[in-house]
């Protein structure tokens, strides 16, 4: 069956997520998490295709692209995943697709959805509570933003432009507002991630009453409010009640 072409997105700035098919952890072990980054950067085209952030996780990745013509990230992204797929492929000794599809694409907006996007994207392993900062963690671009990585290709004039003064400081100020943002809204860009809520939810019932599950989902978890609503069933009036007369 031949595949339904895609609809080109307007605007340069592309959200680009793959998954792992049937949520297998295709890049569970460091050594994979590396492999896919290698890949990452030798596959791009510097004239056509920019590397603005990336982050990879246990079963997913997050990659944001910048180009003028959506063919290019395409092609691009085909390009990473085949290779990957015939890495992993090879190591886990197996046949058959490795991704969920080819990708998801979210288009980005404007500037300040650009802005919380390399927030959100950076805030990966800290929302998952693999990190307390977004420092810490390896497998992501976010130390590449101020010079303290060794594998640095992220596109630094790019980034000249989504800032207003490319110093670290600016950038530091800038994501850590948006982090704050990201944590207490819903966004499109919100993706299922490696955290089984269901089962958190499941365990705290033994302890704790539902008010008690709703606090600590929301401060201690840093999940959205609309999300904490929908797992709990509830409403964001109800949870932003609670939270009120817990401080």
């Amino acid at each position: 069956m031949p595949r339904i072409a895609r609809k080109l997105l307007c605007g340069e700035f592309f959200h680009i997520i793959v998954k792992g098919l049937n949520n297998e952890y295709i890049f569970k072990e460091n050594e994979y998490k590396k492999e896919y980054i290698k890949l990452l950067k030798e596959k791009i085209n510097a004239e056509n295709v920019f590397v603005i952030a990336y982050c990879i996780m246990g079963n997913h990745a997050h990659i944001l692209l910048c180009s003028k013509d959506f063919k290019e990230v395409s092609e691009y992204m085909r390009k990473v995943n085949t290779s990957y797929g015939i890495f992993y492929n090879r190591k886990k000794g197996r046949v058959g697709y490795v991704f969920k599809g080819r990708f998801y694409t979210k288009e980005i907006k404007d500037k300040e959805h650009l802005l919380l996007c390399i927030a959100y994207i950076h805030n990966n392993p800290v929302k998952a509570n693999i990190v307390n900062k977004e420092e810490y963690y390896n497998y992501s671009s976010y130390n590449e933003y101020f010079g303290n990585s060794k594998n640095i290709f992220v596109n630094k004039k790019v980034l000249e432009n989504i800032f207003e003064k490319n110093n670290g400081n600016n950038i530091m100020n800038s994501l850590e507002k948006c982090s704050k943002i990201i944590n207490s809204i819903e966004l499109e860009i919100e993706f299922e991630e490696e955290i089984d809520y269901n089962k958190i939810i499941k365990e705290y019932k033994k302890k704790y009453n539902d008010k008690e599950i709703i606090y600590k989902l929301v401060k201690e978890l840093k999940i959205s409010k609309n999300k904490v609503a929908k797992l709990m069933k509830t409403t964001v009036y109800n949870v932003n009640k609670i939270l009120k007369n817990a401080n």
